[in-house]
């Protein structure tokens, strides 16, 4: 099984804020390309943390296998907001074979506290599985936000300041405004 993302970072934290919280002249565009790409990590770096999407995904879980009997098999999708796009199956192998996208009455999308499951209502055989869906949260909490900014302020001080990160005092600040939001499977 392979999960692949495609994470839209536009527009989310807005450049001009994060200048505003770490002292910088929103006319001085000097570090606008490195903000957003400290801004990226930091967004990486506490999705990790959490262990769930925070920013808007597309998403692709691919299941190829030799004629598989889905009914018997549940997908779990370990994050929250989930929406299922599209179910496709294919029967055939190579170039030849084509995707038939299912009935959304085929299949059962069950939601539960930390995690999304997808099960086939009946007999479903086939060599190849696309579910398309989407994650991300609707809206991003403000204590998310701050904790981002937080993140790439050390990443940013670092970097523009010369520190070494073993030099520095490492504060929990980051991670207790996360732990609220933490996925925890069990």
């Amino acid at each position: 099984m392979i999960i692949t993302k495609t994470k839209i970072y536009d527009n989310i934290f807005p450049i001009s804020e994060l200048k505003e919280d770490l002292n910088i002249d929103e006319s001085d565009l000097t570090y606008n390309g490195q903000l957003k790409r400290y801004l990226r990590s930091a967004i990486d770096i506490a999705e990790q943390h959490i262990q769930d999407d925070i920013v808007q995904s597309t998403c692709v879980l691919e299941e190829n296998s030799y004629l598989t009997n889905f009914v018997y098999i549940d997908y779990p999708i370990y994050t929250t907001n989930v929406k299922v796009i599209s179910i496709q199956i294919s029967s055939g192998f190579g170039s030849g074979n084509t995707l038939t996208t299912l009935d959304p009455s085929e299949y059962a999308v069950e939601k539960f506290n930390n995690y999304t499951n997808i099960r086939f209502k009946s007999s479903l055989c086939a060599t190849r599985m696309l579910i398309n869906y989407t994650s991300g949260m609707p809206v991003i909490p403000e204590s998310i936000k701050r904790a981002i900014y937080l993140k790439v302020g050390e990443m940013f001080d670092v970097d523009r300041n010369g520190y070494v990160a073993n030099s520095q005092m490492k504060t929990n600040s980051f991670e207790r405004m996360l732990s609220p939001f933490v996925n925890n499977l069990y």
